[in-house]
């Protein structure tokens, strides 16, 4: 398919146009089925509200593809469409949100489809029996979108990154930075080594690190600013992890086992201090999510797994 992004997203919506028409109606004589195989889908889209949550979810896809050179919607292949949910997932994304989003690009796949049968061409994008892997992880998630995504050996994942790379994985893995946070630093952050960060929700805190650290970071800047590409990080973080043996959590997985080690360090220590095991608990899990950039400490609770 060519054209530019918007003249795509526009040929996608005309396959998929069913505003005004009964849902119900096409329901009953669809051939297609959602991603469990268990229950007839319409192949439209029948409100406003609904065509602009599509279109949206297209759009994004859309950009997304095209930092990897994907500039066909229609040959958008899954594992670009599984990098695009770890992405939201590494984004606190819920899991309402989430189904959402994979509803969504059910639609997508049956427009893209019928506009290959359309031009009479093979179609050789991602389908929708892959999708069931995705549908499977969701699954597995709480209602808030949360599972255990904490590296085996982070120390060694870490390890094998390159150049800034490497000290952004440090910043994440040992300081439980999220990856925007710790991707692009100004000189203006770091005094001796006191790191400032004004994180996710305007949270304001600030990280003590090492002076080798510090001083690696500041001697890396160019004209004041020490950054990395994320999409070269993330990829070679994928890369890292499967050198490992591992599971590849996305960039927020180091940011888990910097959550856990926290919290374990802190119950310990409150135990030791003569805590009841309930109190130890609930104050570690209150000084973790203080220290990991959170307003309510029951949220800290799914990076415990």
């Amino acid at each position: 398919m060519r054209g530019n992004l918007d003249y795509q997203i526009a040929q996608i919506w005309k396959k998929i146009d069913g505003i005004g028409t009964s849902k119900a109606v096409f329901l009953s004589a669809s051939s297609h089925k959602n991603v469990n195989d268990t229950l007839p889908v319409s192949d439209k889209v029948h409100s406003f509200e609904y065509k602009d949550e599509v279109l949206r979810t297209a759009r994004d896809i859309g950009r997304f593809a095209f930092k990897y050179g994907v500039k066909d919607l229609s040959k958008i292949l899954y594992e670009i469409v599984d990098k695009w949910f770890l992405e939201k997932i590494d984004r606190d994304v819920s899991r309402d949100t989430l189904r959402n989003y994979l509803s969504h690009i059910v639609k997508i796949q049956i427009a893209l489809e019928a506009i290959a049968s359309d031009e009479q061409v093979a179609y050789t994008g991602y389908t929708k029996e892959e999708l069931s892997s995705i549908h499977s992880m969701l699954k597995s998630l709480n209602k808030n979108g949360y599972i255990n995504r904490a590296y085996s050996n982070p120390g060694a994942v870490v390890s094998n990154l390159e150049g800034n790379e490497y000290y952004v994985g440090l910043l994440q893995y040992r300081y439980g930075l999220r990856v925007t946070e710790a991707a692009h630093i100004k000189r203006s952050q770091i005094q001796g080594n006191i790191l400032a960060i004004q994180g996710k929700g305007g949270y304001f805190q600030t990280k003590e690190l090492t002076s080798e650290l510090s001083d690696a970071i500041i001697e890396r800047m160019v004209e004041g600013v020490f950054k990395i590409n994320q999409n070269s990080y993330r990829k070679n973080l994928e890369e890292s992890a499967r050198i490992e043996g591992e599971t590849y959590h996305g960039t927020h997985g180091l940011r888990y086992n910097y959550a856990q080690n926290l919290y374990f360090n802190h119950y310990n220590e409150n135990v030791e201090n003569g805590m009841r095991y309930i109190d130890a608990h609930k104050t570690a899990l209150k000084q973790t999510s203080e220290e990991i950039g959170h307003h309510r400490a029951e949220i800290t609770m799914h990076y415990l797994g």
